[in-house]
């Protein structure tokens, strides 16, 4: 239902005159793109700003040839500050770009080649401005039999080092190879195996003193882009982290309705089980799926969708001791357990959610912002920051598009800030890519519950 003129209208007038992020274009407003050089952190780019005269999309295109896209986000028409956009950085290079494209062709699904072409500026050229990357894209992995790691791809913009830092006292370097400028692939590093942990990272450095020999303490830093940038925005030093022990990787997801669950990775030193539980009382398996030694990606688990819930799934790993190949569990087939002897099962949300923790305010300039972790809407919506003083005013407000994503950064108004603050969903049932509240843009709610939760900041 559309906002009517009257009261309301001018109420919500009001309140978008007071939400930083949410940008209402002006007819002279140029369509355009802002975006820093950038390390890839967790596989993200932050684009500072994007201005679009229609709804549309954020494409970032490698510099490769044939340019190709290895990622993309929908926008609103107006302007919005600092959009993430998850990329495939296996095939980041150098220098890449962040195009804006419209969004012409079936509403929130990007169509190019197709109608979703790119946006032409005054000069009737494409808005794609360009920036230079750093980037590591490490696999979880066991440390060979030969005491050495593999780095799948390294992005550098000049001769250096990725040097190999151990997660204990100090983070040690334990290990180095050479790279060159431009990408590297699949870069072995052997390592001190007295050193290594469970959690481990790779960082890139520069070669500047003596060419050919790793200096550090020394003249081999590590590089830095965009170093007035805090990490969560893309600034600082190219530094990834893996992990060397058994372990699931579980991350948000939307159920569909074909019940297959996918969970991200798992590390696992025989053949195995990927195991679904639900978080009923008891437990209950309700998917598995067999498991090869080593890492193994994108598992697809079928689940039975009767015993299926939307208030979480545990993602499990149980060896096959039993019969090779058949699951046996109650029996042969335990569940593995971490060096501390947990059951190795991280939890992960299947439906409707909102991930966010404690943490200290970002301030960029005289700006001020807090982090999302993580968001999954069945439908276009914001994500609106609430203090908790007297009415809940809201304080700051994200457009989120339909989907799961990661890393979400809300402008917030530091004035209004309290100890404690509310990470509301709104849905976006309005005029589409402009925030009503009150009005048209209702909290979203699961089972007659706000979906709200509340963290506390520091500043």
């Amino acid at each position: 239902m559309r906002t009517k003129l009257g009261v309301l209208g001018i109420v919500v007038a009001l309140v978008l005159a007071v939400l930083p992020n949410v940008g209402v274009l002006r007819a002279a407003d140029a369509p355009m793109v802002e975006v820093y050089d950038h390390v890839l952190h967790d596989g993200m780019v932050v684009v500072k700003k994007v201005v679009a005269a229609e709804a549309g999309w954020i494409v970032i295109h490698a510099g490769s040839e044939g340019f190709p896209v290895i990622g993309q986000t929908y926008v609103p028409a107006g302007t919005t500050e600092y959009v993430t956009v998850a990329v495939d950085v296996s095939r980041a290079t150098q220098q890449m770009s962040a195009m804006l494209h419209v969004d012409k062709g079936i509403a929130g699904i990007y169509e190019f080649p197709g109608e979703d072409v790119p946006v032409r500026d005054a000069n009737n050229q494409i808005v794609n401005p360009a920036f230079n990357v750093l980037a590591v894209q490490v696999d979880d992995q066991f440390v060979s039999a030969e005491n050495t790691v593999t780095i799948g791809t390294v992005v550098a913009q000049e001769d250096g080092w990725i040097v190999i830092h151990a997660d204990s006292q100090g983070f040690p370097a334990i290990g180095h190879a050479a790279i060159k400028a431009g990408v590297n692939k699949d870069v072995v590093v052997s390592v001190d195996p007295n050193m290594v942990t469970p959690r481990m990272s790779a960082m890139i450095h520069v070669d500047r003193g003596t060419l050919g020999t790793y200096e550090f303490p020394g003249a081999d830093v590590p590089p830095a882009l965009a170093p007035e940038l805090p990490r969560l925005f893309g600034g600082g030093i190219s530094n990834e982290g893996f992990v060397t022990v058994e372990s699931v990787r579980a991350a948000p997801m939307l159920m569909g309705s074909d019940g297959v669950v996918t969970v991200p990775a798992a590390l696992i030193k025989e053949d195995g089980w990927m195991v679904i539980h639900a978080t009923t009382e008891g437990a209950p398996v309700i998917g598995y799926a067999p498991l090869k030694a080593g890492l193994n990606k994108n598992i697809q688990v079928e689940v039975d969708m009767a015993m299926y819930t939307t208030g979480g799934l545990l993602a499990m790993l149980h060896a096959d001791a039993g019969a090779v190949g058949t699951y046996e569990f109650p029996g042969a087939d335990v569940p593995l357990r971490d060096a501390d002897g947990q059951i190795i099962a991280p939890r992960f949300s299947t439906y409707i959610n909102v991930n966010v923790a404690d943490q200290q305010l970002v301030t960029v300039g005289d700006a001020t912002y807090v982090i999302v972790e993580s968001i999954s809407a069945v439908q276009d919506g914001w994500m609106v920051i609430h203090a908790t003083s007297e009415g809940a005013p809201v304080i700051g407000a994200q457009f989120v598009p339909m989907g799961v994503h990661r890393r979400i950064i809300v402008r917030i108004d530091a004035a209004m800030v309290t100890d404690a603050l509310l990470a509301m969903l709104h849905v976006d049932e309005g005029t589409r890519g402009v925030y009503e509240f009150p009005g048209a843009d209702v909290p979203v709610r699961v089972d007659d519950q706000v979906v709200a939760p509340r963290f506390n900041v520091t500043k």
